[in-house]
């Protein structure tokens, strides 16, 4: 038990409270706003979260003020230093040299991407907006590393270890964009690809043409090899499955397509469907609830889990929308235009509703790098790419955290030269994920 006493108690600080020692750390705590009944407290293990100095030697966390605002309205963050040596709300003299309990919230509730003007065309934060980019730590888990360095710095003062560290977990997980390349599309769209691909002297108009005559060829229905590479493995695997009509952002079949429908009921007996909700229905309401049900209705079950597609992710609307349908794990953490940690952190955490001022039930699981940024956006081969994975995969490994690897359906096609070699990365990835420390 950890006895904590600050000059108020408020719904911010209960939060990076909450997610610091009872889910990442897996250890009790009381908070006291009295200093007489927290010094009364039979603990031996004490923190004061305080800008006033005491003559006693418990170990102080600067409290710069941020955590006891309750509005939603925008606050100049104070910074000092970059890259290993930034410290968010400094403060001399005490635990760490700065507001350490701050400076998690920021990270964990994505403050700085509330109200901001500065979004892409798809109308998301992108990462060079990032105060973690701008000053050079986005391919560093702070929050992570601040968590560490905190621990460090009161077992050694309180000469004894009261937390549970967190322990290293893998998944594969899956965007099925596209169900298929070809096959079950209708003869309207199986027509104008054919007529695409001889325009664009495509070299994947012969694969279309073999699986317009033997749909069962289609280049994309790779999903037992998919679910073969997680049973060999032991690891789980979740398929987010675009459930929408078409439009220009949203290709896969419609969802009254019975060879569609056909498949995701296979599917949902060997891996986890979840949802991918749809380009075209972000920040519609009726519509993520349709698409929902829809697919809900295919495999049987409630589902509980999602991607946003494109990773669209606004706040608070997108999470906000997802807990009124009855999502309670998210894993859109990260970002769809840069590897790197979007929250900070390696761990999962419970979405804060800042204009609420309030923890949700909703938890947001982080990704570090999606396979086709790599493969599409930075243009590298697997083999090029695979050492930077692995340094990922390294870093959440030594925090405890979560590896949420990111394939996309189609990459295991190998059907275009940028795909090539992709799921022997990820065997490897998950292959390194699983060695043994020496």
């Amino acid at each position: 038990m950890i006895a904590v006493y600050s000059p108020y108690d408020t719904a911010r600080l209960r939060y990076v409270l909450n997610v610091l020692f009872s889910r990442w750390l897996s250890v009790d705590y009381t908070l006291y706003t009295d200093d007489e009944a927290f010094l009364s407290d039979a603990s031996n293990c004490k923190l004061r979260y305080s800008s006033e100095t005491f003559e006693d030697d418990i170990p102080r966390i600067h409290n710069h003020g941020f955590l006891e605002h309750s509005e939603g309205r925008r606050c100049k963050v104070q910074i000092k230093g970059e890259g290993s040596e930034i410290k968010i709300f400094p403060g001399e003299d005490t635990c760490l040299g700065f507001d350490v309990f701050a400076g998690m919230f920021f990270c964990l509730s994505r403050y700085e991407e509330y109200g901001s003007d500065k979004l892409d065309r798809h109308g998301r934060f992108p990462a060079k907006e990032s105060l973690a980019y701008r000053l050079d730590f986005l391919d560093r888990p702070i929050v992570d590393e601040w968590r560490e360095a905190l621990i460090e710095s009161l077992v050694e003062r309180w000469k004894q270890m009261p937390f549970n560290k967190p322990k290293f977990t893998c998944r594969i997980t899956v965007d099925v964009d596209n169900a298929s390349a070809y096959a079950y599309k209708g003869a309207v769209r199986s027509f104008l690809g054919v007529a695409r691909s001889l325009f664009r002297v495509d070299m994947t108009l012969f694969s279309r043409i073999k699986t317009l005559f033997n749909s069962t060829k289609d280049p994309f229905l790779t999903y037992q090899s998919q679910c073969a590479i997680a049973k060999k493995f032991d690891v789980p695997i979740i398929h987010f499955v675009l459930c929408a009509g078409l439009s220009p952002h949203d290709r896969s079949l419609h969802p009254n397509n019975p060879h569609f429908r056909a498949m995701l009921t296979k599917l949902s007996k060997a891996s986890q469907v979840a949802w991918h909700p749809s380009y075209s229905a972000f920040g519609n309401p009726a519509m993520l609830d349709k698409e929902l049900q829809q697919l809900n209705h295919i495999v049987g079950s409630n589902i509980t889990q999602s991607r946003q597609h494109y990773i669209r992710l606004q706040f608070p609307e997108t999470y906000r929308h997802l807990i009124s349908l009855g999502i309670k794990d998210d894993f859109s953490m990260g970002y769809p235009d840069h590897d790197g940690f979007r929250a900070g952190t390696t761990l999962s955490f419970p979405f804060f509703d800042i204009n609420d001022n309030r923890e949700t039930d909703l938890i947001s699981h982080p990704f570090y790098f999606l396979d086709t940024y790599f493969s599409e956006v930075k243009q590298l081969s697997a083999e090029a790419a695979l050492p930077k994975m692995k340094t990922y995969v390294d870093v959440v490994k030594h925090y405890g955290g979560e590896l949420n690897l990111v394939w996309h359906n189609r990459t295991f096609s190998e059907l275009r030269k940028q795909w090539k070699g992709w799921t022997k990365a990820l065997v490897l990835l998950v292959t390194h994920a699983q060695k043994q420390e020496e």
